[in-house]
């Protein structure tokens, strides 16, 4: 059960990164 609260968190700051990418292209 953690496990899957941990890929849950890993996915958000995954998507973050993504976002911050599509806003600072480098």
């Amino acid at each position: 059960m953690i496990y899957h609260l941990v890929y849950f968190l890993v996915f958000l700051s995954f998507d973050q990164i993504l976002a911050v990418k599509e806003i600072l292209p480098l």
